[in-house]
């Protein structure tokens, strides 16, 4: 069975790069991953590759649409694993975290600490509940926004899976180079970071203890990724994106309010979204001109 470029998909491509890559980066930094990581990062690049070529090879004696639309929607879920372990990889460039830095801008922008100061000044048990819930939807959201595309414009789901994944490795990549673990590692502490422990906030701490780590603060790809959905939602599915409209909105406010962020994060998460969009639709439209599968 002889292979071509042209036999995959925009979104396998996209994938391969990243994990050669960061693969090339672990290897040529090996000492400097955290704690002796290296060795697992590699082995769960190597399952990541075999899942794609499995399912490739599936398909290669099966048009069945379900095969394809598994090649096009799978890797999205590999951010699970790849936004923490920018936590193994993020002290090579710079030795120190730059969360001193950023304190100081944001103090200089705003004159005080926000994400000190709004959960503070809003202590409500209810409010605290929404706060994170809008926070942990985020996944939710994403998984309901594929799913919808998928139901009424399957060639706008894969457009979108592309640039959702395109733009979460390049924020990684962001991660990986400039590392700062966020205020509610670096300033507090992360488990007791919030007074009120409520059902909600339970829960968002169970999904943090499965995926988080003190890494990917600055710029927010909570509010990028969010607004780059909003804009694909815009472009594809137009009444979805007015009901997504408000717990975006939310979701802005919960990255302070929990203290995942400062708010100079947000800022940068808002300036960096729409650059980070037009280079990932770009890198969509040069691989399906180059010959990838389409559909």
């Amino acid at each position: 069975m002889r292979i071509k470029y042209k036999d995959f998909y925009p979104i396998e491509i996209i994938s391969f790069v990243y994990i050669a890559m960061t693969t090339l980066f672990i290897v040529f930094f090996w000492g400097a991953v955290k704690e002796n990581a290296a060795t697992a990062l590699l082995f769960a690049r190597l399952a990541f590759v075999t899942i794609m070529v499995e399912l490739f090879v599936w398909n290669r004696h099966s048009d069945k649409q379900t095969i394809t639309v598994l090649r096009n929607i799978v890797p999205l879920a590999f951010i699970v694993h790849f936004y923490p372990e920018t936590y193994f990889l993020n002290q090579v460039v710079f030795p120190d975290y730059l969360d001193p830095e950023i304190i100081r801008l944001d103090r200089w922008m705003f004159g005080c600490h926000l994400s000190t100061l709004f959960s503070e000044a809003a202590p409500w048990a209810w409010f605290n509940e929404l706060m994170n819930f809008a926070y942990f939807s985020y996944f939710f959201v994403i998984a309901c926004i594929i799913s919808s595309l998928l139901c009424h414009n399957r060639a706008g789901a894969y457009r979108a899976a592309f640039i959702l994944l395109c733009s979460f490795f390049i924020y990684y990549l962001l991660f990986i180079i400039f590392p700062t673990a966020g205020p509610q590692y670096y300033v507090f502490d992360h488990d007791t970071a919030l007074p009120v422990l409520g059902p909600m906030r339970k829960i968002l701490l169970f999904f943090h203890s499965i995926g988080e780590q003190p890494t990917g603060a600055v710029p927010s790809s909570h509010v990028g990724i969010m607004v780059i959905y909003m804009i694909l939602l815009w472009q594809h599915g137009r009444r979805l994106f007015w009901w997504i409209l408000p717990l975006s909105a939310l979701l802005v406010l919960a990255t302070v309010y929990i203290r995942a962020h400062y708010a100079v994060d947000v800022l940068l998460g808002f300036a960096s979204a729409p650059l980070i969009y037009l280079l990932s639709n770009w890198c969509w439209k040069k691989l399906r001109k180059s010959g990838t599968r389409h559909s």
